[in-house]
């Protein structure tokens, strides 16, 4: 009996340590003056990268450090998006394996922090129209979920 409270109790804690992407945002980017400015875009031909951007929260029962973001990103065709297809480009959420699109490190110390991620196609490619799909993860779960829909 007590070892299934026990067990209950660090589940309990497991899920409010968890982070989240509080306010996720994921826009098209067009690069202008050599990359030194961003313009928005909804066109897929005039996209030179995608630009994901949000905060994790205050969260006083998560541990302190540093934590690898990933972001996984699914094209309109159905493939994940990533710069080589080699094991150092794969990342573990749940039971799941897939490949990373973008990844940062951010030293997270129970404070607010605010976290901007780029995600650009392979070199030789280009963004395709339609829905990508954008997850992003950390600590092996995934902590938001958005679409960018690209015409």
């Amino acid at each position: 009996q007590l070892t299934k409270e026990k067990e209950d109790l660090q589940n309990t804690v497991n899920i409010a340590s968890m982070l989240k992407a509080d306010g996720l945002s994921v826009r098209g980017i067009a690069e202008k003056k050599g990359g030194k400015k961003e313009v928005e875009t909804k066109k897929a031909k005039r996209t030179d990268k995608i630009k994901i951007s949000f905060s994790l929260p205050e969260n006083p029962v998560a541990k302190q450090g540093d934590r690898i973001i990933y972001a996984r990103i699914i094209s309109p065709d159905g493939k994940e998006m990533t710069q080589a297809d080699d094991s150092s480009h794969i990342f573990t959420f749940g039971r799941s394996h897939g490949y990373w699109a973008t990844k940062k490190t951010v030293n997270y110390i129970n404070e607010k922090t605010e976290v901007i991620m780029y995600a650009h196609t392979k070199q030789g490619e280009s963004f395709i129209n339609g829905k990508y799909i954008i997850e992003v993860n950390t600590d092996g779960g995934t902590i938001g979920n958005a679409t960018l829909e690209l015409e």
